[in-house]
């Protein structure tokens, strides 16, 4: 799904109309329209006043997306076999995590040779091992998509509060507001 399609289907869940989402994103209503039909591709800052105005959960994985050329980030579950609810989404990113716990102990005496003495079969299995990873990543992201989504928290000030709680660990540098 584009980034265009997926502002089109917030805005119709939130009530947002073309010239709404034009008025927030500073452009006219047939520049959002060639957006939303994928004629168009948006520009960083509107896509970035878009996000922050939505404040969604999918508006930020599909900028993720978008800004590393589909190489990185996670895409919405739709399909037909996917259950949503809170519940099962809870129940799925612990089982999902599971998983990649176990599919990384496996890889625990491969990983501490040196990768270049590493042989194709122990590769496969590192291989496997980062693909259950991605999964519970996704698990995780829909996680926090579906919960804050239900309970009314901002993922935008979720992430702000976790990047706080980053700074005071000292895990990274403080970064400047």
């Amino acid at each position: 799904m584009t980034v265009g399609a997926v502002i089109e289907d917030i805005c119709r869940s939130k009530g947002i109309n073309q010239i709404e989402l034009g008025q927030i994103g500073c452009i006219s209503p047939k520049t959002v329209s060639a957006i939303k039909l994928g004629r168009r591709s948006v520009a960083k800052d509107v896509l970035s006043r878009w996000a922050e105005q939505l404040d969604h959960p999918r508006v930020y994985m599909e900028m993720v997306k978008e800004s590393s050329g589909g190489a990185y980030g996670t895409t919405w579950l739709d399909g037909d076999c996917v259950d949503l609810h809170r519940t099962t989404v809870f129940l799925k990113a612990g089982e999902e995590l599971k998983e990649a716990i176990e599919a990384l102990a496996a890889t625990e005496s491969i990983v501490v040779h040196n990768p270049a003495m590493t042989s194709e079969e122990q590769k496969d299995e590192i291989k496997e091992a980062l693909l259950q990873c991605i999964d519970a990543r996704v698990a995780i992201d829909m996680l926090l998509a579906v919960k804050s989504e239900s309970y009314g928290f901002s993922i935008r000030e979720l992430f702000k509060e976790h990047q706080r709680k980053l700074e005071q660990r000292g895990y990274i540098k403080k970064v400047r507001r």
